[in-house]
Order: structure tokens, then sequence, then C-alpha cells
């Protein structure tokens, strides 16, 4: 990597994140604010959460740099709904879950939602849609937080 190439790189947050959601709109406006706001380098978009797991599955702690800093992950999805996702979610390697925090970024208000998500030990944060910056200041706030402790 060039001088150059790291410089620009410093502009982001993080490599990359990773968006599991069924609606391609979302999708693609959470895509516009990430990158506006140089949050990550790389956006992966999944429609698909089966798709997303195998993703997931194919990374390893052997190469870090390969795995999201964050999954931002929406609740309401037919096949496989976030809270099925986040029980895969469980069983993949500590290191894994670790590296990659889950965000949960959904349309529900409901306080049934709100409460099993939040206190699913796998999940970092909780936003409603639609991901502005201010969320992403405050995930970032929170990251180097945990990161220090």
């Amino acid at each position: 990597m060039t001088n150059q190439e790291q410089h620009n790189n410093d502009h982001f947050s993080h490599k990359e994140v990773m968006l599991v959601d069924d609606n391609t709109i979302d999708n693609f406006i959470h895509q516009r604010v990430i990158n506006f706001y140089q949050y990550a380098m790389k956006t992966s978009v999944y429609t698909s959460p089966l798709k997303a797991l195998e993703r997931l599955k194919q990374l390893n702690t052997a190469a870090p740099n390969e795995i999201p800093s964050f999954l931002f992950l929406d609740l309401n999805m037919p096949m496989m709904d976030g809270f099925e996702f986040m029980e895969a979610y469980a069983e993949l390697p500590q290191g894994v879950r670790n590296l990659c925090k889950v965000v949960i970024l959904s349309n529900s208000m409901n306080p049934s939602d709100v409460s099993a998500a939040v206190t699913n030990s796998n999940v970092f944060a909780y936003l409603t849609k639609p991901l502005i910056k201010t969320n992403l200041d405050e995930l970032n706030a929170l990251y180097r937080s945990t990161k220090n402790k």
C-alpha cells in the first residue's frame, strides 16, 4: 500500500461493515450514508441473512482484517428474522463474534423486540431506521470505549 493509499484509508472509521436487510431500498440508503460519511472502506450488502451467515462462517480470526467491524441487522425479514439470525450467529467462533459487532437496525419500536435485542449478549447496539450520521458517531464512541477496556 502506498503512502497516498494509506492516507486515503485513514479517513475511514472502519475497513468493512456488513448490511443484512431484505429491503433493497433501505440497503441503498444505508450504504450511501456509510459511504458519504466515510464510515467504512467497504460495505458488504446481503438481502439474504443465510448468505450473510455463510460469509461469516468463511471468516476466521487468522485474518482479522477480513472480518467486518459492524454487522447492521434488520429484525423483520422473511425466511429468517433477525432473532433467528442471532441464534445462528451465536454459534460462530468467539473470535469472529468479538471482532464483528452486531447492531440491530430496524423499524421495530415494539418494546418486546427492543428488550429481546438489547438483552442479547451478542447485540452491540439497537438503532431505529434510517441510519444517520449521529448513529455512526455514537457507534464509534461506543466502539472506542469498549476497545479500551
